[in-house]
C-alpha cells in the first residue's frame, strides 16, 4: 500500500508538468468597452465654453501565444468607431505583432519547464527505489518463512527420534536391561526438544506474519507456505568489478541524485539569465481602414491600403547587481551541494556493494565448511551408535552426538539463510 500511494507522485509530477506549460497555451482573447466623455471648449475668451459629448466603443480580439522560449506572438483585430457631435470617424486595424527578449527570458532560459519535466524522471527514480526496497523486503522475508519451515522439519524429526529413544528406554528399563535413572537422560532430551519445536512453530507463524504484511494478505495468513527450500544451486559471487559496475549504472539512488545535479544545472542557468539586462526586440504590421465608413474602413484594412509597420526595442537594467549576483552565487552553491551529494551517494553504495560482496564470498564459503560438519556428525552419531549397542558407550553420549548432528543440519540451514539474503541485498544495493 505504500509503494501504491508513492507510485501517484509519479502521475503528480506528470500532471504539474503539463500544468505548467498552462503559460504557453494560444489563447483567444476579446475586450470591447465603451467610453463616454464630456468636454468644456472656449472657442474665445469672452464666450461662453461649449459642451462637447461623445462616446467610444473599443472592440479589441485575437490570438496570442506566448512560447516557452520567450517570444510573443499576437494577430489581432481592432476598431474604434467614434459617435460625437463630430462627424463620426470609424477606424479599423488588422495587426500581426511579434516580441522578442534577446537577453533576460529568451532563448528557452526564462523558464523552469525542464526542472518540472526532470521531476517525473527523478519521482521514477525514487518509486525505483521504494520498489527496491520492497523487494529485498519481501525477499528477505520469503527466506526467513523458508529458514523456519526448514527449522520445524528437523525440530521435528528431532522430537520423533527424541520420543522413540525415550520409549525404547522405557521399555529396556522394564526388561531390566537398563538402569533405571537412565530415564531421565532421555526424557530431558524429549522436553528439550518439544520446546525447541514449540518456539520453531512460533517462528514459522511470525515469518508468515512478516511476509503477509508485505504482501497485504492478511486474510491468507495460515495459508502461506514457502515453495522454494533454502536447498537450491549455491550462489555465484560476482567480481568486485562487475558488481560495483551494475551498481553504478543502475542503482536508483544514483540516479536521483544525478538528476536533482542536473535539476540544480537548469536553475543556476534560469537565475543567471534572469541576472541579465532586459532587452526586448518587437514589431508590428498593422493594415488601417481610415474611411469614415464603416464597411469601407474594413475594406481598406483588408486590402491593405494603409500599412504600419512598427519596429523597437526596450532596454533596461538593475542599477544595483548585489542581488542579482547573490541570486546567482546561491545557485551556483545549491548546484554544489548536488554535485557533493552524487558523490557521496556512489561512495555509499560502493561500500555497501563491497560490504556485501565480502559478506556473501565468507557465506558462501561458510557454507562448504557447513556441509562437511554435517557429514562429520552423521559419521560421528553412527560411529556412536555402534559403540552403544556393543556396551562402549552411555546413552548420554548418544544423546549429544544426536544434538550435535541437529545444530549442524541448523547451523547449514542458517547459512544458507545468510546467503540468500545477502544475495538480495546485493541486488538491492546495485
Amino acid at each position: 500500500l505504500n509503494l501504491l500511494i508513492d507510485g501517484m507522485n509519479r502521475e503528480l509530477r506528470t500532471l504539474q508538468a503539463s500544468e505548467a506549460r498552462r503559460a504557453y497555451v494560444p489563447v483567444m482573447f476579446l475586450q470591447p468597452q465603451f467610453v463616454a466623455s464630456q468636454s468644456a471648449v472656449r472657442v474665445s475668451s469672452s464666450e461662453t465654453p461649449e459642451v462637447l459629448r461623445s462616446s467610444q466603443f473599443d472592440a479589441n480580439g485575437g490570438v496570442r501565444w506566448d512560447t516557452r522560449w520567450g517570444s510573443s506572438l499576437a494577430v489581432r483585430a481592432l476598431t474604434t468607431p467614434w459617435y460625437s457631435d463630430f462627424a463620426p470617424t470609424p477606424l479599423t486595424t488588422l495587426e500581426a505583432s511579434v516580441n522578442q527578449p534577446l537577453l533576460r527570458n529568451g532563448w528557452g532560459s526564462g523558464n523552469l519547464l525542464e526542472v518540472v519535466d526532470l521531476e517525473i524522471e527523478l519521482q521514477r527514480s525514487l518509486f525505483v527505489e521504494q520498489l527496491n526496497a520492497l523487494l529485498g523486503s519481501v525477499d528477505a522475508a520469503y527466506w526467513q518463512l523458508a529458514y523456519a519451515q526448514a527449522d520445524v522439519e528437523i525440530k521435528k524429526r528431532s522430537r520423533d527420534r527424541a520420543q522413540q529413544q525415550y520409549d525404547d528406554t522405557k521399555e529396556n528399563i522394564a526388561r531390566g536391561l537398563l538402569a533405571p535413572g537412565d530415564i531421565y537422560v532421555v526424557e530431558e532430551n524429549l522436553v528439550i526438544f518439544e520446546e525447541q519445536l514449540l518456539r520453531s512453530q512460533e517462528a514459522v507463524k511470525l515469518a508468515s506474519l512478516g511476509l503477509a504484511r508485505l504482501l497485504q494478505l492478511e486474510e491468507a495468513v495460515d495459508e502461506l507456505s514457502a515453495a522454494d527450500g533454502l536447498d537450491r544451486a549455491d550462489a555465484v559471487v560476482p567480481t568486485t568489478q562487475d558488481a560495483l559496475g551494475v551498481a553504478l549504472r543502475e542503482n536508483s539512488g544514483i540516479a536521483a541524485a544525478r538528476i536533482a545535479l542536473r535539476q540544480s544545472k537548469v536553475r543556476l542557468a534560469h537565475d543567471r539569465n534572469q541576472a541579465r539586462p532586459v532587452l526586448d526586440f518587437s514589431a508590428s504590421l498593422g493594415l488601417n481602414g481610415l474611411s469614415e465608413d464603416y464597411a469601407e474602413s474594413w475594406g481598406e484594412s483588408l486590402s491593405a491600403e494603409n500599412p504600419a509597420l512598427r519596429l523597437g526595442l526596450y532596454f533596461e537594467m538593475p542599477l544595483v547587481s548585489g542581488p542579482y549576483r547573490a541570486r546567482i552565487d546561491r545557485a551556483d552553491l545549491q548546484r554544489k551541494q548536488q554535485a557533493e551529494r552524487l558523490r557521496l551517494a556512489e561512495s555509499d553504495v560502493a561500500f555497501d556493494v563491497r560490504e556485501r560482496l565480502t559478506q556473501l564470498d565468507a557465506r558462501v564459503a561458510s557454507l562448504e565448511f557447513a556441509k562437511r560438519r554435517i557429514d562429520l556428525a552423521e559419521k560421528k552419531l553412527q560411529t556412536e551408535r555402534d559403540k552403544y549397542q556393543r556396551g562402549l558407550s552411555t546413552l548420554t553420549d548418544l544423546v549429544r552426538f544426536q544434538r550435535d548432528l541437529d545444530s549442524a543440519l541448523l547451523s547449514e540451514r542458517r547459512v544458507r539463510l545468510d546467503v540468500a539474503v545477502l544475495q538480495a541485498r546485493l541486488a538491492q544495493a546495485q
